[in-house]
């Protein structure tokens, strides 16, 4: 436990000394605080870190027993690696502009414009854009008739649980990556070597 809060004091002083929270302000137009810290290693493995999804997809579950979250309390996070990483090394994978789709669908489904279905994976998440119920409610919300045609182009591959690149953000040990959890990532294979990174969470809730 000693160690534990040793670490701890450790991240949030780096933390402090890396102005994250001013970044974050900036991002967010608005105050912002961290809402947690933590760090992990990652085995090698020739399975994904993480596959394709998104971390505020509602949980996940088949059936919502309890109220939805607003959708404008999104979060940031900051991925601080301390080993190198790539396509073959835990590095992060992230399609661009998908936390605007991510954002329409909380907003419909807690304004009960379009029914709540999981979308955790990227699989049920193209399945709740591309419902003919559901799609031209989200474009409106988006104020955009493309993206979402494009977003369903980009990601075909995972129709045949195919795999791409092309969203690979490779880095050196140090490097860092910002991104809104909203959006749909992943974290790839650890093929030849462990992945240890630090994480830290920003919201605009206290």
């Amino acid at each position: 436990r000693f160690t534990k809060l040793k670490h701890s004091i450790v991240m949030l002083n780096l933390s402090k000394k890396k102005k994250l929270n001013l970044i974050s302000d900036k991002i967010f137009s608005e105050k912002s605080y961290l809402k947690f810290i933590d760090g992990y290693c990652s085995p090698v493995s020739n399975k994904d870190v993480l596959p394709w999804h998104t971390d505020q997809a509602y949980s996940g579950v088949e059936k919502k027993s309890v109220g939805f979250v607003n959708p404008d309390h999104m979060h940031l996070k900051f991925f601080i690696y301390l080993t190198n990483v790539s396509s073959e090394d835990g590095c992060m994978s992230y399609i661009p502009k998908s936390h605007k789709i991510g954002y329409a669908i909380r907003k419909a489904i807690f304004e009960k414009k379009i029914e709540y279905a999981p979308y955790w994976s990227l699989k049920d998440f193209r399945k709740i854009i591309s419902d003919k119920k559901n799609i031209n409610i989200l474009k409106n919300l988006l104020n955009d008739n493309n993206s979402i045609d494009k977003f369903l182009e980009k990601t075909r591959f995972i129709e045949n649980n195919g795999e791409t690149k092309e969203f690979d953000y490779n880095m050196n040990a140090g490097g860092a990556i910002i991104f809104d959890e909203g959006g749909v990532h992943k974290g790839s294979k650890t093929l030849h070597n462990e992945r240890v990174v630090l994480r830290y969470l920003y919201s605009i809730q206290k």
